[in-house]
């Protein structure tokens, strides 16, 4: 699961933007990310692999990829970075997010996990008020309230079943809101590939760092195991393949859809999670899990209603 950054990059958006182009980009993206969440549960579920290894490995190819694809379609200058050490902790926060979310969805069903998650805006709407000091109106502040407490439906019957674990969510939550706090306070002057590939950088030395510590400590979930047979490796690569293929996906479309019009878009994800979750693993939710859903979304929508209203007034 990986929300979309939106409202988050100050980045303004010129009226002639191919908007429906963005949109498909957006709806392309939204499908890919639950497949890759799917298959990173079924290796750690059905063959045992870590899901911090397989965060590990997701910054890995990532990193790989983003080296290539610079070096062909920019050239040496997109290797250089102006914010580089930002980059590398934001990829620090997003490599705790992973594995956080990673370790949840190998416990709980991947469409409570998801939903939990997908509070991260609406906590950064509340951390820009309380730390940054930014004005916000009531309905907005409002509704990331009515969000969380959506997300407190969601957990408490899975906590009744899974304990603790149906924390973890909230708390990737929270890594992936603070990243995209660092984001919007301060915005990179870099390409965006550039900023991944430094972020990737980042995420393979915090995954490589949760590894060895986990390993040591004796936790089967971060332990540094490759799996041996070469085909689930092969697997393990895919994901990080699919996680790099997303965010190119929501780069893009961002670059040519205003971020208030792409958000209502991103709960394609949820109905995606769902059907996936069924159909693999055999999950569906509760009605109290439903109904927590439901505030979810219909706060996150209300939010992107009042910031694309903004986004007309401030343009008009």
């Amino acid at each position: 699961m990986r929300p979309a950054e939106f409202n988050v990059s100050g980045v303004s958006r010129s009226a002639g933007a191919p908007v429906m182009r963005g949109i498909g980009l957006m709806v392309a993206a939204m499908a890919l990310a639950p497949a890759m969440d799917t298959l990173s549960k079924y290796l750690s579920v059905e063959h045992g692999v870590a899901p911090a290894f397989i965060v590990f490995v997701q910054f890995a190819v990532q990193t790989t990829l983003l080296f290539v694809i610079i070096g062909v379609w920019i050239g040496p200058s997109g290797l250089r970075s102006t914010r580089w050490a930002l980059n590398m902790v934001r990829g620090v926060l997003v490599a705790f997010a992973g594995t956080l979310f990673l370790v949840a969805i190998k416990y709980m069903p991947l469409v409570d996990a998801s939903a939990i998650v997908f509070i991260a805006p609406m906590i950064v709407l509340l951390l820009s008020w309380l730390l940054l000091g930014e004005t916000l109106g009531w309905r907005r502040i409002a509704a990331s309230i009515v969000g969380f407490g959506g997300a407190l439906m969601v957990i408490q019957p899975s906590y009744e079943l899974f304990g603790p674990i149906s924390l973890l969510p909230l708390a990737a939550a929270s890594f992936f809101a603070l990243y995209l706090i660092l984001t919007r306070k301060f915005t990179a002057d870099d390409h965006p590939f550039t900023m991944q590939l430094y972020a990737g950088i980042g995420g393979i030395i915090a995954s490589g760092l949760i590894l060895t510590v986990g390993g040591a400590l004796g936790g089967s979930d971060f332990s540094f195991a490759p799996p041996a047979a070469m085909s689930v490796f092969a697997l393990v690569i895919a994901v990080g393949a699919m996680a790099t293929a997303a965010h190119l996906l929501i780069t893009t479309a961002l670059s040519l859809a205003p971020a208030s019009v792409l958000a209502p878009f991103q709960y394609v994800q949820l109905v995606c999670v769902t059907l996936l979750g069924l159909a693999v693993f055999g999950e569906f939710p509760g009605l109290v899990q439903w109904i927590g859903i439901a505030i979810i979304v219909a706060a996150g929508l209300f939010v992107a209603a009042r910031e694309r209203q903004a986004d007309h007034t401030a343009g008009g």
